[in-house]
Protein backbone atom coordinates (compact mmCIF):
# COMPACT_ATOMS: atom_id res chain seq x y z
CA UNK A 1 0.00 0.00 0.00
CA UNK A 2 1.27 3.04 -1.10
CA UNK A 3 1.34 5.72 2.25
CA UNK A 4 -1.24 8.60 1.64
CA UNK A 5 0.24 12.00 2.45
CA UNK A 6 -1.82 14.36 4.82
CA UNK A 7 -2.32 16.80 2.00
CA UNK A 8 -3.69 14.10 -0.38
CA UNK A 9 -6.04 12.56 2.61
CA UNK A 10 -7.21 16.34 3.14
CA UNK A 11 -7.99 17.27 -0.86
CA UNK A 12 -10.04 14.09 -0.87
CA UNK A 13 -12.29 14.40 2.21
CA UNK A 14 -12.67 17.64 1.13
CA UNK A 15 -14.02 16.71 -2.27
CA UNK A 16 -16.49 14.00 -0.33
CA UNK A 17 -14.31 10.77 -1.05
CA UNK A 18 -13.01 8.53 1.29
CA UNK A 19 -8.98 7.72 0.76
CA UNK A 20 -8.30 3.58 0.66
CA UNK A 21 -7.22 1.74 3.74
CA UNK A 22 -6.16 -0.62 1.32
CA UNK A 23 -3.81 -0.35 -2.16
CA UNK A 24 -3.95 2.94 -3.43
CA UNK A 25 -5.31 5.81 -1.38
CA UNK A 26 -6.39 7.77 -4.61
CA UNK A 27 -6.98 5.13 -7.06
CA UNK A 28 -8.87 3.23 -4.67
CA UNK A 29 -10.35 5.81 -3.02
CA UNK A 30 -14.47 5.48 -2.47
CA UNK A 31 -16.15 8.57 -3.83
CA UNK A 32 -20.03 8.96 -3.92
CA UNK A 33 -22.07 7.65 -6.56
CA UNK A 34 -23.86 10.76 -8.50
CA UNK A 35 -21.37 13.52 -7.45
CA UNK A 36 -19.35 15.54 -10.20
CA UNK A 37 -16.61 18.18 -10.31
CA UNK A 38 -15.04 20.83 -12.40
CA UNK A 39 -11.68 21.91 -12.93
CA UNK A 40 -10.10 25.31 -12.40
CA UNK A 41 -9.38 28.18 -13.31
CA UNK A 42 -12.01 28.26 -15.97
CA UNK A 43 -14.55 25.49 -14.86
CA UNK A 44 -15.72 24.82 -18.54
CA UNK A 45 -18.48 22.44 -19.31
CA UNK A 46 -16.40 19.08 -18.47
CA UNK A 47 -18.16 17.15 -15.68
CA UNK A 48 -15.64 14.85 -13.96
CA UNK A 49 -16.42 11.46 -11.78
CA UNK A 50 -13.51 10.26 -9.77
CA UNK A 51 -12.66 6.72 -9.48
CA UNK A 52 -10.27 4.33 -11.33
CA UNK A 53 -11.32 4.25 -14.30
CA UNK A 54 -10.31 2.61 -18.13
CA UNK A 55 -10.78 5.65 -21.23
CA UNK A 56 -12.71 4.23 -24.17
CA UNK A 57 -10.39 3.47 -27.46
CA UNK A 58 -11.43 6.61 -28.88
CA UNK A 59 -9.00 8.67 -26.94
CA UNK A 60 -5.95 6.04 -27.47
CA UNK A 61 -4.35 7.92 -29.42
CA UNK A 62 -4.02 11.05 -26.89
CA UNK A 63 -2.91 8.83 -24.53
CA UNK A 64 0.15 7.68 -26.25
CA UNK A 65 2.43 10.16 -24.64
CA UNK A 66 1.62 8.79 -20.94
CA UNK A 67 2.34 5.24 -20.55
CA UNK A 68 1.32 3.61 -17.84
CA UNK A 69 -0.78 6.50 -16.68
CA UNK A 70 -3.55 5.50 -14.77
CA UNK A 71 -7.14 7.50 -14.94
CA UNK A 72 -8.89 8.50 -11.46
CA UNK A 73 -10.91 10.86 -12.94
CA UNK A 74 -13.24 11.40 -16.54
CA UNK A 75 -15.80 13.14 -18.01
CA UNK A 76 -19.23 11.43 -19.88
CA UNK A 77 -17.16 11.40 -23.12
CA UNK A 78 -13.35 11.13 -22.43
CA UNK A 79 -12.96 14.98 -23.23
CA UNK A 80 -10.96 15.13 -20.26
CA UNK A 81 -9.31 12.82 -18.05
CA UNK A 82 -7.46 12.64 -15.10
CA UNK A 83 -4.21 11.04 -14.75
CA UNK A 84 -1.85 9.13 -12.50
CA UNK A 85 1.35 9.35 -14.17
CA UNK A 86 3.60 6.66 -13.01
CA UNK A 87 6.42 8.93 -11.32
CA UNK A 88 3.80 9.82 -9.06
CA UNK A 89 2.83 13.04 -10.12
CA UNK A 90 -0.67 13.76 -12.08
CA UNK A 91 -1.78 16.06 -14.94
CA UNK A 92 -5.38 16.68 -16.31
CA UNK A 93 -5.49 15.87 -20.18
CA UNK A 94 -7.75 17.79 -22.69
CA UNK A 95 -7.98 14.74 -25.08
CA UNK A 96 -9.83 16.95 -27.86
CA UNK A 97 -6.79 19.30 -28.10
CA UNK A 98 -4.33 16.64 -26.93
CA UNK A 99 -2.99 19.41 -24.15
CA UNK A 100 -2.51 18.38 -20.82
CA UNK A 101 -1.59 20.35 -17.79
CA UNK A 102 1.86 20.66 -16.04
CA UNK A 103 2.62 17.65 -14.14
CA UNK A 104 1.88 18.00 -10.50
CA UNK A 105 1.27 16.59 -6.95
CA UNK A 106 -2.17 15.05 -7.26
CA UNK A 107 -2.94 16.94 -3.84
CA UNK A 108 -2.30 19.73 -6.18
CA UNK A 109 -4.51 19.08 -8.90
CA UNK A 110 -7.15 17.56 -6.88
CA UNK A 111 -7.05 21.34 -5.02
CA UNK A 112 -8.36 22.92 -8.69
CA UNK A 113 -11.73 20.59 -7.90
CA UNK A 114 -15.09 21.78 -7.35
CA UNK A 115 -17.86 19.74 -6.90
CA UNK A 116 -20.57 20.49 -9.42
CA UNK A 117 -23.47 21.12 -7.17
CA UNK A 118 -26.11 21.66 -9.89
CA UNK A 119 -25.08 18.24 -11.17
CA UNK A 120 -24.52 16.37 -8.12
CA UNK A 121 -27.63 15.15 -5.60
CA UNK A 122 -26.14 17.44 -2.76
CA UNK A 123 -28.63 20.42 -2.37
CA UNK A 124 -31.37 19.87 -0.11
CA UNK A 125 -34.98 20.20 -0.99
CA UNK A 126 -36.53 23.87 -0.94
CA UNK A 127 -39.82 24.33 1.16
CA UNK A 128 -41.30 27.78 1.38
CA UNK A 129 -40.83 29.93 4.56
CA UNK A 130 -37.50 27.90 5.61
CA UNK A 131 -34.25 28.91 7.31
CA UNK A 132 -31.36 27.43 5.03
CA UNK A 133 -27.52 27.68 5.17
CA UNK A 134 -25.81 27.64 1.27
CA UNK A 135 -22.70 26.23 0.29
CA UNK A 136 -20.70 28.96 1.05
CA UNK A 137 -22.31 29.40 5.01
CA UNK A 138 -24.35 32.31 4.12
CA UNK A 139 -28.05 32.08 5.89
CA UNK A 140 -30.90 32.66 3.48
CA UNK A 141 -34.82 32.73 3.94
CA UNK A 142 -37.03 30.92 1.02
CA UNK A 143 -40.37 32.29 0.04
CA UNK A 144 -42.75 31.26 -2.65
CA UNK A 145 -43.49 33.49 -5.38
CA UNK A 146 -46.50 31.95 -7.37
CA UNK A 147 -45.01 28.82 -8.58
CA UNK A 148 -41.09 30.16 -7.97
CA UNK A 149 -39.30 29.44 -4.80
CA UNK A 150 -36.83 32.55 -4.26
CA UNK A 151 -34.18 32.92 -1.45
CA UNK A 152 -33.33 36.12 0.25
CA UNK A 153 -30.04 36.06 1.86
CA UNK A 154 -29.66 37.45 5.32
CA UNK A 155 -26.43 37.44 6.03
CA UNK A 156 -23.24 36.43 4.82
CA UNK A 157 -20.02 34.63 6.85
CA UNK A 158 -17.02 37.13 7.48
CA UNK A 159 -14.30 36.66 4.77
CA UNK A 160 -16.50 34.85 2.54
CA UNK A 161 -15.52 34.72 -0.84
CA UNK A 162 -16.76 36.87 -3.87
CA UNK A 163 -18.52 34.31 -5.26
CA UNK A 164 -21.63 34.63 -3.55
CA UNK A 165 -24.50 36.98 -3.23
CA UNK A 166 -24.35 40.17 -1.00
CA UNK A 167 -26.55 40.29 1.94
CA UNK A 168 -30.60 41.48 1.07
CA UNK A 169 -30.18 39.99 -2.18
CA UNK A 170 -32.78 37.87 -3.79
CA UNK A 171 -32.33 34.75 -6.16
CA UNK A 172 -34.36 31.97 -7.51
CA UNK A 173 -33.92 28.36 -7.06
CA UNK A 174 -34.29 25.61 -9.57
CA UNK A 175 -37.09 26.35 -11.63
CA UNK A 176 -37.88 23.01 -12.51
CA UNK A 177 -37.67 21.11 -9.40
CA UNK A 178 -37.70 21.16 -5.65
CA UNK A 179 -34.29 20.82 -5.18
CA UNK A 180 -32.69 24.01 -3.58
CA UNK A 181 -30.03 24.57 -6.37
CA UNK A 182 -28.98 28.00 -7.91
CA UNK A 183 -28.86 27.59 -11.64
CA UNK A 184 -28.90 31.01 -13.53
CA UNK A 185 -27.17 33.46 -11.84
CA UNK A 186 -26.64 35.21 -15.10
CA UNK A 187 -22.93 36.49 -14.89
CA UNK A 188 -20.57 37.37 -17.52
CA UNK A 189 -18.61 34.17 -17.51
CA UNK A 190 -18.84 30.45 -17.17
CA UNK A 191 -16.15 30.63 -14.31
CA UNK A 192 -18.57 32.91 -12.44
CA UNK A 193 -21.77 31.78 -12.96
CA UNK A 194 -20.55 28.20 -11.68
CA UNK A 195 -18.77 29.68 -8.31
CA UNK A 196 -21.98 31.55 -7.64
CA UNK A 197 -24.24 28.43 -8.03
CA UNK A 198 -22.03 26.03 -5.96
CA UNK A 199 -21.78 28.58 -3.45
CA UNK A 200 -25.94 29.94 -3.33
CA UNK A 201 -27.24 26.34 -3.02
CA UNK A 202 -28.34 25.15 -0.14
CA UNK A 203 -26.97 23.16 1.95
CA UNK A 204 -28.85 22.49 4.42
CA UNK A 205 -32.27 23.62 5.98
CA UNK A 206 -32.01 25.27 9.77
CA UNK A 207 -34.24 24.47 12.64
CA UNK A 208 -34.85 27.20 13.57
CA UNK A 209 -37.80 28.82 15.33
CA UNK A 210 -39.24 32.06 14.92
CA UNK A 211 -40.64 33.18 18.94
CA UNK A 212 -44.48 33.42 18.89
CA UNK A 213 -46.16 36.93 18.07
CA UNK A 214 -47.12 38.25 21.59
CA UNK A 215 -48.64 41.52 20.46
CA UNK A 216 -51.33 43.82 21.72
CA UNK A 217 -54.26 45.03 19.01
CA UNK A 218 -53.00 47.24 16.60
CA UNK A 219 -54.96 50.72 17.42
CA UNK A 220 -57.22 50.50 14.53
CA UNK A 221 -58.42 47.44 15.98
CA UNK A 222 -62.26 47.62 16.55
CA UNK A 223 -62.68 47.25 20.42
CA UNK A 224 -64.46 44.69 21.57
CA UNK A 225 -67.75 46.64 23.57
CA UNK A 226 -70.14 45.19 25.16
CA UNK A 227 -73.55 45.18 23.76
CA UNK A 228 -72.19 46.25 20.46
CA UNK A 229 -75.04 45.70 17.52
CA UNK A 230 -72.69 46.60 14.88
CA UNK A 231 -71.54 43.65 12.87
CA UNK A 232 -68.10 42.51 13.29
CA UNK A 233 -67.11 42.96 9.52
CA UNK A 234 -68.71 46.62 9.44
CA UNK A 235 -66.71 47.34 12.49
CA UNK A 236 -63.45 46.43 10.90
CA UNK A 237 -64.17 48.12 8.09
CA UNK A 238 -64.92 51.20 9.88
CA UNK A 239 -61.60 51.52 11.58
CA UNK A 240 -59.92 50.09 8.76
CA UNK A 241 -60.86 53.17 6.88
CA UNK A 242 -59.71 55.51 10.09
CA UNK A 243 -63.56 55.78 11.92
CA UNK A 244 -63.71 55.33 15.79
CA UNK A 245 -67.14 54.60 18.01
CA UNK A 246 -67.74 55.59 21.35
CA UNK A 247 -69.19 52.48 23.67
CA UNK A 248 -72.82 51.80 23.13
CA UNK A 249 -75.16 53.29 25.16
CA UNK A 250 -76.44 51.34 28.00
CA UNK A 251 -80.12 52.32 27.66
CA UNK A 252 -82.22 52.52 24.68
CA UNK A 253 -81.85 55.26 22.48
CA UNK A 254 -84.94 55.62 20.49
CA UNK A 255 -84.55 57.35 17.01
CA UNK A 256 -86.67 57.92 14.12
CA UNK A 257 -86.34 59.11 10.30
CA UNK A 258 -89.04 60.34 8.67
CA UNK A 259 -91.44 58.56 11.08
CA UNK A 260 -89.81 55.23 10.34
CA UNK A 261 -88.11 53.56 13.03
CA UNK A 262 -84.01 53.52 12.91
CA UNK A 263 -82.70 50.29 13.99
CA UNK A 264 -79.88 50.51 16.26
CA UNK A 265 -77.53 49.09 14.39
CA UNK A 266 -78.12 51.49 11.57
CA UNK A 267 -78.12 54.25 13.68
CA UNK A 268 -74.71 53.62 15.20
CA UNK A 269 -73.50 53.27 11.92
CA UNK A 270 -74.95 56.44 10.92
CA UNK A 271 -74.71 58.84 13.89
CA UNK A 272 -71.96 57.53 15.95
CA UNK A 273 -69.33 56.83 13.27
CA UNK A 274 -67.02 59.35 13.66
CA UNK A 275 -64.72 59.79 10.71
CA UNK A 276 -61.78 61.95 10.38
CA UNK A 277 -62.94 65.76 9.15
CA UNK A 278 -62.67 66.30 5.36
CA UNK A 279 -61.65 62.45 4.90
CA UNK A 280 -62.49 60.94 1.18
CA UNK A 281 -61.97 57.62 0.69
CA UNK A 282 -61.01 55.71 -3.14
CA UNK A 283 -63.10 53.27 -4.83
CA UNK A 284 -62.57 50.75 -7.05
CA UNK A 285 -65.45 51.27 -9.40
CA UNK A 286 -67.62 48.88 -7.09
CA UNK A 287 -70.96 50.21 -7.83
CA UNK A 288 -69.59 52.73 -10.00
CA UNK A 289 -68.23 54.88 -6.85
CA UNK A 290 -64.83 56.10 -7.37
CA UNK A 291 -64.79 58.32 -4.54
CA UNK A 292 -66.72 58.81 -1.35
CA UNK A 293 -67.22 60.83 1.56
CA UNK A 294 -69.19 60.45 4.82
CA UNK A 295 -72.14 62.49 5.41
CA UNK A 296 -75.91 61.98 6.44
CA UNK A 297 -78.61 63.80 4.19
CA UNK A 298 -82.72 63.81 4.34
CA UNK A 299 -83.39 64.32 0.63
CA UNK A 300 -86.91 65.16 1.30
CA UNK A 301 -89.52 62.88 -0.43
CA UNK A 302 -90.82 65.58 -3.35
CA UNK A 303 -87.17 65.58 -5.25
CA UNK A 304 -86.20 62.07 -6.32
CA UNK A 305 -89.59 59.51 -7.54
CA UNK A 306 -86.85 56.85 -5.66
CA UNK A 307 -87.18 58.81 -2.43
CA UNK A 308 -91.18 59.23 -3.17
CA UNK A 309 -91.16 55.25 -3.87
CA UNK A 310 -88.95 55.64 -0.31
CA UNK A 311 -89.73 57.40 2.02
CA UNK A 312 -87.13 56.15 4.66
CA UNK A 313 -84.36 56.62 2.48
CA UNK A 314 -81.25 57.66 3.93
CA UNK A 315 -78.28 59.44 2.68
CA UNK A 316 -75.23 58.12 3.74
CA UNK A 317 -72.18 59.69 1.86
CA UNK A 318 -71.77 61.69 -1.25
CA UNK A 319 -69.89 59.54 -4.74
CA UNK A 320 -67.43 60.91 -6.68
CA UNK A 321 -67.74 64.84 -6.05
CA UNK A 322 -71.33 65.49 -5.55
CA UNK A 323 -72.15 63.49 -8.69
CA UNK A 324 -74.51 60.80 -6.76
CA UNK A 325 -75.98 60.36 -3.67
CA UNK A 326 -75.29 56.75 -1.89
CA UNK A 327 -78.54 55.93 0.33
CA UNK A 328 -79.85 52.55 2.61
CA UNK A 329 -83.70 52.22 4.05
CA UNK A 330 -84.38 52.44 7.54
CA UNK A 331 -86.48 49.89 7.20
CA UNK A 332 -83.71 47.45 6.03
CA UNK A 333 -84.05 44.07 6.56
CA UNK A 334 -81.04 43.57 7.91
CA UNK A 335 -79.73 46.52 9.52
CA UNK A 336 -76.54 45.05 10.65
CA UNK A 337 -75.89 44.86 6.62
CA UNK A 338 -77.88 47.76 4.88
CA UNK A 339 -78.25 47.32 1.15
CA UNK A 340 -76.58 50.54 -0.42
CA UNK A 341 -77.65 52.42 -3.84
CA UNK A 342 -76.15 54.96 -5.69
CA UNK A 343 -78.59 58.09 -7.04
CA UNK A 344 -77.59 60.40 -9.62
CA UNK A 345 -77.36 64.13 -8.44
CA UNK A 346 -78.63 65.39 -11.47
CA UNK A 347 -80.63 62.96 -13.08
CA UNK A 348 -83.72 63.22 -10.96
CA UNK A 349 -85.46 60.19 -12.99
CA UNK A 350 -82.63 57.68 -13.85
CA UNK A 351 -83.37 54.81 -11.40
CA UNK A 352 -80.98 54.69 -8.51
CA UNK A 353 -78.09 51.59 -9.27
CA UNK A 354 -77.95 48.62 -6.86
CA UNK A 355 -78.14 47.40 -4.27
CA UNK A 356 -74.84 46.16 -2.54
CA UNK A 357 -74.13 45.30 1.02
CA UNK A 358 -72.95 47.75 2.93
CA UNK A 359 -69.99 45.50 3.56
CA UNK A 360 -68.86 44.85 0.46
CA UNK A 361 -69.20 48.24 -0.42
CA UNK A 362 -67.19 49.42 2.65
CA UNK A 363 -64.87 46.64 1.52
CA UNK A 364 -63.95 48.36 -2.05
CA UNK A 365 -62.92 51.32 0.07
CA UNK A 366 -59.39 52.36 0.46
CA UNK A 367 -57.73 56.01 0.75
CA UNK A 368 -58.02 58.62 -1.64
CA UNK A 369 -54.29 58.58 -2.92
CA UNK A 370 -54.50 62.15 -4.24
CA UNK A 371 -55.75 63.61 -1.64
CA UNK A 372 -52.57 61.95 0.50
CA UNK A 373 -50.65 63.28 -2.35
CA UNK A 374 -51.54 67.14 -1.78
CA UNK A 375 -52.45 67.32 1.83
CA UNK A 376 -51.21 64.67 4.60
CA UNK A 377 -53.67 63.77 7.42
CA UNK A 378 -51.50 65.42 10.39
CA UNK A 379 -52.60 62.33 12.43
CA UNK A 380 -50.16 60.31 10.14
CA UNK A 381 -47.40 62.06 11.89
CA UNK A 382 -48.28 61.44 15.37
CA UNK A 383 -45.47 59.43 17.34
CA UNK A 384 -47.03 55.93 17.13
CA UNK A 385 -48.12 54.25 20.20
CA UNK A 386 -46.31 51.30 19.55
CA UNK A 387 -43.46 50.20 16.93
CA UNK A 388 -39.81 49.45 16.31
CA UNK A 389 -37.67 51.55 13.70
CA UNK A 390 -36.36 49.97 11.19
CA UNK A 391 -32.43 48.62 11.67
CA UNK A 392 -30.25 47.61 8.55
CA UNK A 393 -30.51 43.64 7.27
CA UNK A 394 -33.01 42.78 10.57
CA UNK A 395 -36.00 40.74 10.24
CA UNK A 396 -39.16 42.37 11.54
CA UNK A 397 -42.49 41.47 12.23
CA UNK A 398 -45.33 43.64 11.44
CA UNK A 399 -48.78 44.37 13.24
CA UNK A 400 -50.29 41.77 11.05
CA UNK A 401 -48.22 39.13 11.48
CA UNK A 402 -46.17 39.32 8.46
CA UNK A 403 -42.72 38.76 8.34
CA UNK A 404 -40.21 41.35 6.69
CA UNK A 405 -36.59 42.49 5.70
CA UNK A 406 -35.07 45.52 6.34
CA UNK A 407 -32.79 45.71 2.97
CA UNK A 408 -31.87 49.57 2.85
CA UNK A 409 -31.87 52.39 5.24
CA UNK A 410 -31.73 55.82 4.60
CA UNK A 411 -32.15 59.14 6.50
CA UNK A 412 -36.04 59.33 6.30
CA UNK A 413 -36.94 55.35 6.74
CA UNK A 414 -36.37 52.07 5.21
CA UNK A 415 -37.40 49.98 2.20
CA UNK A 416 -38.56 46.37 3.20
CA UNK A 417 -38.93 42.95 1.80
CA UNK A 418 -41.95 40.80 2.29
CA UNK A 419 -41.18 37.51 3.29
CA UNK A 420 -44.38 35.84 4.15
CA UNK A 421 -47.57 38.86 3.57
CA UNK A 422 -50.81 39.20 2.85
CA UNK A 423 -52.15 38.55 6.30
CA UNK A 424 -55.43 40.50 6.69
CA UNK A 425 -54.90 42.56 3.46
CA UNK A 426 -58.32 42.96 1.51
CA UNK A 427 -57.50 45.26 -0.81
CA UNK A 428 -55.74 43.31 -4.01
CA UNK A 429 -52.89 45.57 -6.12
CA UNK A 430 -51.52 47.05 -3.45
CA UNK A 431 -47.67 46.44 -2.20
CA UNK A 432 -47.12 43.80 1.30
CA UNK A 433 -49.59 41.19 -0.29
CA UNK A 434 -47.49 39.10 -1.72
CA UNK A 435 -43.57 37.92 -0.85
CA UNK A 436 -40.76 39.49 -2.68
CA UNK A 437 -42.77 42.85 -2.88
CA UNK A 438 -41.59 46.05 -1.06
CA UNK A 439 -42.41 48.90 0.32
CA UNK A 440 -41.70 51.78 2.85
CA UNK A 441 -41.67 53.11 6.21
CA UNK A 442 -40.34 55.62 8.02
CA UNK A 443 -38.22 56.10 10.93
CA UNK A 444 -40.55 54.62 13.77
CA UNK A 445 -41.29 51.47 11.37
CA UNK A 446 -44.63 53.07 10.32
CA UNK A 447 -46.01 52.13 6.66
CA UNK A 448 -45.55 54.80 4.22
CA UNK A 449 -46.65 53.55 1.15
CA UNK A 450 -50.27 53.85 -0.89
CA UNK A 451 -53.42 53.52 0.86
CA UNK A 452 -51.60 54.93 3.95
CA UNK A 453 -54.55 54.85 6.09
CA UNK A 454 -55.79 51.25 5.68
CA UNK A 455 -52.54 49.96 5.78
CA UNK A 456 -49.97 51.55 8.47
CA UNK A 457 -51.59 49.73 11.31
CA UNK A 458 -51.26 46.52 9.26
CA UNK A 459 -47.82 46.79 7.53
CA UNK A 460 -45.78 48.66 10.54
CA UNK A 461 -42.98 47.19 11.96
CA UNK A 462 -43.54 46.03 15.69
CA UNK A 463 -41.14 43.61 16.79
CA UNK A 464 -37.64 42.84 15.75
CA UNK A 465 -36.78 39.20 15.07
CA UNK A 466 -33.56 36.80 15.68
CA UNK A 467 -32.01 35.10 12.99
CA UNK A 468 -29.92 31.98 12.75
CA UNK A 469 -26.14 33.12 12.86
CA UNK A 470 -23.86 32.20 10.12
Amino acid sequence: MTQPTANLVDQIERLGGRPASTGHPLLDAVWPDEWYYRLAPDFGPDRLKLGRATPGPAVEEALQPYPGAVCFGRDEYDDLLLLLLPDGTSIALNTFLERATPAESPAELLAKLELDVASSSVAVPWHAERFYRTFNGSVVFSIAVYDECRAVVLSVPNGTNQSGLPTSSVYELDPDGAVGVFQSPGLPTEQENFLCSNAMSLKEELEFGLPPAALAAPPSAPPAYPGETLSPVILRHIYRLGGTLPPPSTQPVPANWNGFPLPEPLRRFLFDTKWTAGRVFEGDGYLRVWSYQPAVMDLGSGSYPFNREHPDAIVLGIADGGNYFLLTFASAPDPTNPPVYRLDHDEYDVPASGPILLSEFLASLGSDLRAEQHQRAPELDRPPQFGQAPELNCLFRTTNGSLVWVRSVDDTGADVIVLTGGHTLERDCILGRYPCEVYRVNGHGQYEGPYIWDLRAQLSLVELLPTPSV
